[in-house]
């Protein structure tokens, strides 16, 4: 965070440690500075705080009109189910996962003995609704850009222009975030 920044930062003023034009950047930081630019020249911006939960909501209520066996119906709006959906299609695509794997997952007989298809496939309909409403606005968010960031950081200027770099405060990397690096 960039509270962790200036207190590294004063640590090392504090220790007597010269620190000139050292930067301190969170990951999601340094993957939004090599992000932007490219998708601003594509016309796209980042999807407005708590657009997210409110498009959730709405396309949640909207599948619970259209399919009678809608598996998230009761809930869909109970609070937190937005933040908890937004986390979980996150954590998917945080793993690298798309819409298009994971509709070769549901149609796959030996997983779909397996799991829960109803909930699966509902939470599949609720993520492909949510990008399509993404990408109709011309919107991206966090995820896309650490996505996007592993596409275009070997031609970053970002990166060239930083001779060495440290990455702390890392324990365990999820799929993207090992890919960026």
């Amino acid at each position: 965070s960039k509270l962790l920044g200036l207190h590294l930062r004063r640590l090392l003023a504090e220790d007597g440690a010269p620190h000139f034009n050292l930067r301190f950047k969170t990951l999601e930081e340094f993957a939004r500075e090599v992000t932007t630019p490219n998708l601003l020249s594509q016309g796209k911006t980042e999807i407005p705080s708590h657009a997210d939960e409110l498009f959730i909501g709405n396309i949640s209520r909207s599948l619970a009109e259209k399919e009678k066996g809608f598996y998230f119906h009761d809930i869909k709006d109970h609070p937190g189910f937005h933040r908890a959906i937004l986390a979980t299609l996150k954590d998917l695509k945080d793993a690298c996962l798309s819409t298009e794997q994971m509709d070769h997952i549901v149609t796959d007989t030996k997983i779909a003995k397996e799991v829960h298809l109803q909930k699966l496939k509902d939470l599949l309909s609720l993520w492909k609704a949510y990008e399509k409403r993404l990408q109709g606005l011309g919107w991206y968010d966090e995820s896309d850009v650490m996505i996007s960031a592993c596409q275009w950081v070997k031609d970053s200027i970002f990166l060239k222009q930083t001779p060495k770099m440290i990455i702390y405060g890392f324990y365990d990397f999820n799929i993207v975030q090992k890919r960026l690096l």
